[in-house]
C-alpha cells in the first residue's frame, strides 16, 4: 500500500506540473481561418503528413474532424508509423511523429478522458481513505469515462487504443535522450497512466489479453456499480514497479520530462 500511495503522489505532482489536460503547447485559435481538410491526408506522402500536422493540430476542429473521418485518422497514424519504424528517419523525426500519434490518439478515442480524469481520480482516492490499490487506481481514473465498462467490446477496443498509446511512447523513448528534458510534462502525465493501465491488465488473471481485460472490467464493473459486490484483482508480480525500473521507456519520457526523481518515487526506491 505504501508504493501505491508513492504513485499517487508522484501522479500528483505530474498533474501539478503539467496541468489538468494532456493536450501539447497553446493552440492557434485562427488555424481554423487557414482551412482544415483532414481528405488531404489520404494522398500525402508520410513526410508530407508530418510537416501538415505541424500547422494543423493547432486546429480547435482537427481532432473533431479525425474523431468522425476514422478512415483519415487511421491513414495519418499509419504515415506516422511509417516514420517511426523507418531506419533512415532521424530521432527528431520520430519523436516528432510519436508525439502527434498520441496526441490523436488521445483525442479521439476514451484514452484522453481517462488521462484528463487523472486529477480528480487522485485527489477523490486519495481524500477518501480508502486503501488505495490497483483496483483504485485504475477505477480512479476510468470513473469519469465509465461508460467503456458498459461491454466487454467497448472496454477492448479501450484498452487496444491504450496499447497503441503505449506503443506510440515506446517509440518516443527511444528517439529521445533521457539526458536532456524535451519531452512535455503533459505527454509524461498521459505515459505513466497508458503504462500503468496496461501492466496492470498484463498481470491480471486469464489464459489471453482479452481474459485479462475481462478480468480486469469485472473488477472496476464491481467497484463502480453499489449493485455488484466487490471484487478483489490478484495481480502477477508487481507490475507498477517494473514499468519505472531503470531503463524502461517510461523511465526515459520521466527523465526527458525532467521528472527523473518521481521514477524513483514510484518504485519506492
Amino acid at each position: 500500500m505504501k508504493r501505491m500511495a508513492f504513485l499517487f503522489a508522484a501522479l500528483a505532482v505530474i498533474i501539478g506540473l503539467s496541468g489538468c489536460d494532456y493536450l501539447l503547447g497553446q493552440k492557434n485559435l485562427f488555424a481554423d481561418l487557414e482551412g482544415n481538410s483532414t481528405q488531404k491526408y489520404s494522398s500525402m506522402a508520410p513526410s508530407d503528413t508530418l510537416a501538415a500536422l505541424g500547422r494543423d493540430t493547432d486546429s480547435p476542429s482537427f481532432y473533431e474532424d479525425l474523431t468522425v473521418d476514422t478512415t483519415t485518422r487511421d491513414a495519418i497514424l499509419d504515415d506516422l508509423n511509417t516514420i517511426i519504424a523507418d531506419p533512415a528517419s532521424s530521432d527528431s523525426d520520430v519523436q516528432t511523429a510519436a508525439t502527434y500519434s498520441a496526441e490523436i490518439i488521445l483525442n479521439t478515442t476514451e484514452t484522453g478522458d481517462v488521462v484528463n480524469s487523472l486529477a480528480d481520480g487522485i485527489i477523490d482516492t486519495a481524500n477518501s481513505g480508502d486503501s488505495m490499490t490497483p483496483e483504485s487506481l485504475v477505477s480512479s481514473f476510468i470513473a469519469p469515462a465509465g461508460d467503456v465498462l458498459d461491454t466487454q467490446e467497448e472496454f477492448s477496443n479501450f484498452i487496444q487504443d491504450m496499447r497503441d498509446l503505449k506503443a506510440t511512447f515506446d517509440a518516443l523513448a527511444g528517439a529521445v535522450d533521457p539526458s536532456v528534458v524535451s519531452v512535455d510534462g503533459n505527454i509524461a502525465q498521459a505515459a505513466v497512466v497508458a503504462y500503468a493501465l496496461v501492466s496492470i491488465v498484463d498481470a491480471s488473471p486469464g489464459a489471453d489479453d482479452a481474459a485479462k481485460a475481462e478480468s480486469l472490467r469485472s473488477v472496476l464493473s464491481s467497484l463502480l456499480d453499489p449493485n455488484i459486490p466487490d471484487q478483489t484483482l490478484i495481480l502477477t508480480g508487481s507490475p507498477l514497479t517494473e514499468i519505472v525500473a531503470d531503463g524502461t521507456s517510461l523511465f526515459t519520457i520521466l527523465a526527458a520530462a525532467g521528472l527523473s526523481s518521481l521514477s524513483s518515487l514510484l518504485s519506492g526506491i
